[in-house]
Formats: structure tokens, C-alpha cells, sequence
């Protein structure tokens, strides 16, 4: 996407500058935090668990989810997003998203769970 502005009086566009690019980045990483503090309150951890390398089932099902979100409702890239979780690489927040897309095909408590989550995103992220 690229951010353009029209100098009304000489017909001229020019690229928007580069500092609101990156206010917008910061925006979406203020929205990171909300989805991450959101998530982590949800389903009763720590934040500091999902941005560590732990790997028991219910950190690992935090941290997806949570990548799942942001990469909904930010536009934070994949790489982006992997910094978010210390430093995750680009395909584990792919990965991350395909399994939240598959589990919810067939898990409906899981489905249940998310759908509840992504709720309480809505709210903060409107308040936010």
C-alpha cells in the first residue's frame, strides 16, 4: 500500500512521508499488545509465556492465536509479527495461522474459545 497526497495547487502527488508510515506501524504494535494482553487474560497466562519459547500445548495454543489476530487486525508484516514473539521467524506465524484456520474447521470448543476472544478484541481495540 502506498500513502500518496495531492499538492492542491500544482496537480503534483508525491509519496506521503515516511513518518506516517511509521506512526502507522506503531499503531499496529500498540494493537499487538492489546491482542496479546487480551488473548493471555482469556485463557489465564502470563504474556510473558506466549513470547517465550515454551512449547507445552496451551502456551502454544495462546501464542497462535494471538498471531492469528494480529495478523488479522493489524497490518504488521509476517516478519513483523515474529518480532512480536521474540524474534519468531516468518513461517511460524504461517504456520500459526493455518493451524488456527484448521482447528477451527473441527474444534468447536476451540471455536467457541476464539470467537469469545476475538470479541473482547473488538471491544478494546475500539476503546483502544
Amino acid at each position: 500500500m502506498r500513502l500518496t497526497t495531492q499538492l492542491p495547487y500544482q496537480g503534483i502527488q508525491l509519496a506521503a512521508p515516511y513518518c506516517k508510515r511509521s506512526s502507522m506501524i506503531k499503531d499496529d504494535r500498540k494493537k499487538a499488545e492489546v491482542i496479546k494482553r487480551v488473548v493471555c487474560s482469556y485463557l489465564g497466562l502470563q504474556q510473558s509465556l506466549i513470547v517465550s519459547r515454551g512449547r507445552k500445548g496451551h502456551i502454544v495454543e495462546a501464542r497462535q492465536m494471538a498471531m492469528y489476530f494480529i495478523r488479522k487486525y493489524t497490518r504488521l508484516s509476517l516478519k513483523q509479527t515474529g518480532l512480536e514473539f521474540g524474534g519468531l521467524d516468518h513461517s511460524t506465524v504461517i504456520h500459526a495461522t493455518h493451524i488456527v484456520n484448521n482447528t477451527l474447521s473441527y474444534d468447536k470448543l476451540y471455536t467457541r474459545k476464539f470467537k469469545d476472544v476475538e470479541n473482547q478484541i473488538k471491544q478494546e481495540l475500539i476503546i483502544a
